[in-house]
């Protein structure tokens, strides 16, 4: 990896893919949901929050959006057992970002788990849909400017 190599992000409506250019293939590919605890009173007395909040080898993300404080798991520990502990939410419908605050959580675990970079030090190049809202592509650029710094 150079220093100022770009980020591709593909963002998809079943899994996003990220690396960086020139590379052959995506280093990253995750599904692109996000799962809150059902059931956070009794997952936090209990050992449920605890062994969601593991992420050994990188294979999961648990955290917090600047928008907010709700705790959200990310990556491939939505595909374990504890998927039935988490409720599940699709930030993107049809190729367009429906909640921002969920897409900033996958891009987080992207940055931070996936690729390991920190997102201030690469340009980013991301997908959009064809036709896609000029008040969607304004919101995507006030994320990865202001959020991520980049």
């Amino acid at each position: 990896m150079l220093g100022n190599q770009p980020v591709v992000i593909d963002n998809g409506s079943g899994c996003i893919k990220a690396g960086f250019s020139g590379e052959n293939s995506p280093q990253v590919q995750i599904l692109s949901a996000v799962g809150h605890p059902k059931y956070r009173k009794v997952m936090e007395s209990g050992e449920g929050l605890s062994e969601l909040t593991k992420t050994g080898g990188g294979s999961g993300k648990i955290g917090t959006s600047s928008a907010g404080s709700k705790v959200a798991v990310v990556g491939s520990r939505l595909e374990t057992s504890a998927r039935g502990l988490l409720d599940i939410q699709y930030p993107i419908s049809r190729g367009c970002v429906t909640d921002w605050d969920g897409m900033e959580h996958i891009w987080r675990h992207v940055f931070s788990e996936g690729l390991k970079c920190r997102s201030q030090e690469h340009p980013v190049l991301i997908s959009e849909p064809p036709l896609n809202p000029m008040v969607h592509r304004e919101k995507l650029a006030e994320c990865l400017f202001e959020v991520f710094k980049v």
